[in-house]
């Protein structure tokens, strides 16, 4: 039995019997943040199969648990597929390198859309049709929507199955979260991130 996403009718089914039930007369209606949570929390309970094409690092400044656990990840799935990718998106010019002799490295980038630009024109040319993203988890739905953006501009079908990290310190002095979320709302007017309507219309695949 097929289960497919939406974001109207669960919500709607549940106000609908919680109103019979306790005749509630005020409702809460949904933010785009609250619906951010909602993608977020679909994205997380996402699992990636044992064998892909490739593993993708989004890597950050001063953050090298991504690429530790990306190359993790690509030694396990070797072990199934020894041929499996290993791409690492662009870092900052300092950066002197990831260990890993054949990962494909983008080199420098200024952001993270300079990244997905990258990413997808190496999934296209290197057929990759199935793929890990690997960021940190307050990352993953922005890197995570640009990447899927990008997908869509260049008419190139793949999955993506994301492996968030969890940084060292969660509770960072500065609230991240809250900039990614500033961030998404920029980037999704500007045309570089995929619509919430979009990323659930993507993500329906993993669900049904």
């Amino acid at each position: 039995m097929e289960r497919s996403l939406h974001f109207a009718s669960p919500v709607d089914n549940f106000i609908k019997s919680r109103r019979r039930s306790l005749k509630m007369e005020r409702i809460m209606e949904a933010t785009f943040e609250s619906n951010l949570a909602l993608v977020s929390l679909l994205l997380g309970n996402i699992k990636y199969p044992e064998i892909v094409d490739a593993v993708i690092c989004l890597p950050g400044e001063e953050e090298n648990n991504r690429q530790e656990f990306a190359k993790i990840l690509v030694s396990k799935f070797r072990e199934k597929k020894p041929g499996t990718l290993f791409l690492v998106a662009g870092f900052g010019p300092n950066h002197k390198g990831y260990g890993i002799e054949d990962a494909i490295q983008q080199g420098v980038a200024e952001n993270t859309l300079d990244q997905a630009v990258w990413v997808v024109e190496k999934m296209s040319k290197l057929h990759i049709r199935k793929a890990v993203i690997v960021t940190a988890i307050y990352h993953m739905l922005r890197g995570y929507a640009t990447v899927l953006r990008q997908l869509e501009k260049n008419g190139f079908s793949a999955s993506l199955f994301p492996a968030p990290v969890l940084h060292s310190n969660i509770f960072f002095e500065e609230n991240r979260m809250q900039a990614e979320i500033e961030r998404i709302k920029a980037y999704q007017g500007k045309g570089d991130v995929t619509s919430l309507e979009g990323l659930l219309l993507y993500l329906n695949r993993f669900y049904t």
